[in-house]
């Protein structure tokens, strides 16, 4: 697929404009992209212009699981996927049992999470491994407190072993 950056001039967009407005508007077919393979097609046809279609062509897939902005996205080349059975679909406590269109973050395990002291938002830091919070707010050991502490810390140290 090739993505065309297109800035149409004066005339170019008086007639994008009349295409546009002879589709339903807020459909799939009064899209920017749609009304411009629309006009395209219709003049390689007036011209005779041989041209090929490489890909399937695209079917609009049941508009009621996402928004209108989403138009864009229900367009598919493929069949649709089966949904989840009931059992395995999960919704939320406000959900009412309908599938959300949320934006799949990672999980919260690999963020710190501390409140920060001056923007009062969650610290983003890696969190040290086998730790729930950052270098910052507490994962990382300050130190040895003790002799013996002390005297254990530097015999694991690399550099105060002695070679076997």
């Amino acid at each position: 697929m090739r993505r065309i950056d297109y800035m149409p001039g004066r005339q170019a967009l008086a007639v994008f404009v009349a295409r546009q407005a002879q589709e339903r508007p807020r459909s799939i077919e009064a899209t920017n992209s749609a009304v411009l393979d629309a006009i395209l097609v219709e003049w390689a046809e007036l011209t005779g212009i041989k041209y090929s279609q490489e890909e399937q062509p695209t079917t609009p897939a049941p508009a009621s699981e996402l928004p209108d902005h989403s138009a864009r996205a229900r367009v598919t080349s493929v069949s649709l996927p089966e949904l989840l059975p009931p059992s395995r679909a999960r919704a939320g406590a406000y959900d009412s049992g309908q599938l959300a269109c949320r934006k799949i973050t990672r999980p919260q395990a690999t963020t710190c999470g501390a409140t920060r002291h001056r923007d009062h938002l969650p610290c983003q830091a890696r969190p040290e491994p086998g730790k729930r919070r950052c270098r910052f707010h507490g994962g990382r050991s300050t130190g040895p407190k003790t002799e013996a502490g002390r005297a254990r810390a530097l015999a694991n140290l690399r550099q105060n072993r002695t070679a076997k």
